[in-house]
Parts: structure tokens; sequence; C-alpha cells
């Protein structure tokens, strides 16, 4: 039975260490599609006013809170 619960401990832990992994590669992600919409930022688009937001709508938002919720996990787990 101890046998059963230490790999049991073991396998949630590396879980756990995966999604953190995965957590800060979106948040990368996030700060290098941020860093990215400033760089193109300058150029203009037909039927956008000046400095309009193409990045964030939609999917974008809601990988965004979907982060943000998973990070709230973690730390509450």
């Amino acid at each position: 039975m101890n046998v059963a619960i230490t790999q049991m401990d073991q396998v949630t832990q590396h879980n756990a260490a995966l999604v953190e992994e995965a957590a800060a590669a979106a948040q990368s992600l996030l700060e290098q599609a941020d860093n990215l919409h400033q760089v193109v930022g300058v150029f203009k688009v037909a039927g956008l006013p000046e400095g309009g937001n193409v990045i964030k709508t939609g999917k974008f938002k809601k990988a965004e809170a979907a982060n943000q919720n998973q990070r709230k996990t973690l730390r509450l787990g």
C-alpha cells in the first residue's frame, strides 16, 4: 500500500511540474505576442483606426484568461 501511495505522489508531483512548465511557456508566448504586437504596431492596416488592437480579441483573451486561472490553481493546490 505504501509503495502505491509513494508512486501516486511521485506522479502527481511530476504532473504538477509539467503544468508549471506549460504555464510558464504560455506566459512567455503571451509576452512574445505582446512584444510582436508593439513592433508591428507601427504599420497601418486598412480599415483599422491607428493603433487598433488586432491581437487581443476572442481566442487570445480566452487563452490569457485560461493561463491566469491555471496559475491560480497551481498556487492553491
